[in-house]
C-alpha cells in the first residue's frame, strides 16, 4: 500500500509526499498546512508556488505560499488571514494524512484530512474546523486552489429550462466591487463560463456561482484538474449564496469552493469535503462543444465514482 513519506521541498525540511502511478501530492508542515504540490508522478505541479516565499517559516506577516488552503469565510482581514506560519501536527497512517493546525486567536482550529478515494486518479480532501473558542462563531468553511498560470477554469451553468416550466431564478452570480464582466479572459456560453489566466493582465476578477452544481475544472496544457464539492440544497451559502467562487490575476487563478454557513458553538467542529480528480493528455479546446464531448464524460466518472 502507498504510504506517506517525510521529504524535504522548496526550503522545507518537513513535508510528506504520497503517489501513486497517477498522482503526486506533497503537504507542508513547517507551516500551514498546504497541499502545496498536486501533478502526476513526473509532472510539473498543477497548483502554483510563491517562490519568494518557499521554504519561509514564522514570523508575523500573513504568506499565501501558494497550493491549495483552508479558509473561513465571508472573508475577513484578521480571521481569513490568521498567521499560519507556524510548524503543524501531522499524523499519517497508509494512505491517509491527517494535518492538524495550532489553534487561532479566534479559536478556530483546522485540520485537513486527505486520502486516496477509490480510483488511483481521484483523491479526498476533508477540511474541519472546530471552535475551540469562548463564543460562538458563524462561518463557512472554504477550500481554496491556487492553479499554475496558463490554463482556463471551466464552470458549468444550471440546465437551460423554458420560461413556462420555471418562473422562479435557478441560479446567482456574486460580482465583486472589481468584477468587470467585460474583461477579455471570461468566456460566456449557455451552458459554461470560462475564465482564462493571463500573465499580461494585472487586473484581478472574480465572480460567485450559485448553480447547483457540483464541480468546476481547469485545464492546463492539455493537464485537467477537476474540483467537486457536493451542492447542499438546504444550506446557507456565503458571498450571496456562492457554493463555487473563481479568482484571477497575473500570477495564477483560484478554484475556490465554500461550505454552508454554520454557527459553531465552542467545542463543535463542522466537515467541508473537496474530492479531486487528475486527468493528462486532454487533447481539445476551449469551447462548449468540446467541454461536452471531452471534459464532461471525465467530471462524470468522477461523480459516478463519489455515488457508488
Amino acid at each position: 500500500m502507498t504510504t506517506w513519506n517525510r521529504i524535504k521541498y522548496q526550503g522545507w525540511n518537513n513535508c510528506f509526499c504520497w503517489e501513486n502511478q497517477k498522482i503526486k501530492m506533497i503537504v507542508t508542515s513547517d507551516v500551514g498546512p498546504r497541499v502545496i504540490f498536486l501533478g502526476s508522478p513526473n509532472g510539473k505541479n498543477q497548483f502554483y508556488e510563491i517562490d519568494e516565499e518557499a521554504g519561509s517559516t514564522g514570523g508575523n506577516d500573513y504568506r499565501f505560499y501558494g497550493g491549495h488552503r483552508c479558509w473561513t469565510a465571508p472573508e475577513d482581514k484578521i480571521r481569513s488571514y490568521a498567521i499560519d506560519n507556524s510548524p503543524v501536527d501531522v499524523q499519517t497512517k497508509n494512505d491517509q494524512l491527517v494535518a492538524i493546525a495550532p489553534q487561532e486567536l479566534s479559536g478556530i482550529q483546522k485540520t485537513l484530512i486527505i486520502e486516496n478515494y477509490r480510483s488511483e486518479k481521484t483523491v479526498k480532501i476533508i477540511h474541519q474546523i472546530e471552535n475551540k473558542g469562548d463564543t460562538p462563531l458563524t462561518i463557512a468553511l472554504w477550500g481554496l486552489s491556487m492553479m499554475h498560470p496558463g490554463g482556463t477554469a471551466i464552470i458549468p451553468l444550471p440546465v437551460k429550462i423554458s420560461h413556462s416550466a420555471q418562473l422562479t431564478p435557478t441560479q446567482s452570480i456574486a460580482l465583486w466591487g472589481y468584477t468587470d464582466i467585460t474583461d477579455p479572459r471570461w468566456g460566456w456560453g449557455e451552458k459554461f463560463l470560462f475564465l482564462r489566466q493571463d500573465d499580461r493582465m494585472e487586473d484581478p476578477q472574480k465572480i460567485g456561482v450559485h448553480s447547483g452544481q457540483d464541480w468546476a475544472a481547469y485545464l492546463n496544457s492539455g493537464t485537467l484538474f477537476i474540483k467537486i464539492a457536493k451542492y447542499d440544497s438546504k444550506a446557507t451559502y456565503p458571498d450571496f449564496g456562492s457554493h463555487f467562487e473563481f479568482f484571477t490575476n497575473h500570477h495564477f487563478l483560484e478554484l475556490e469552493s465554500l461550505g454552508g454557513l454554520a454557527t459553531l458553538h465552542p467545542g463543535q467542529k463542522i466537515d467541508h469535503v473537496e474530492y479531486w480528480a487528475l486527468h493528462e493528455n486532454i487533447k481539445t479546446v476551449i469551447s462548449e462543444e468540446e467541454v461536452q464531448k471531452n471534459i464532461l464524460p471525465l467530471v462524470d466518472e468522477t461523480l459516478h465514482l463519489l455515488d457508488q
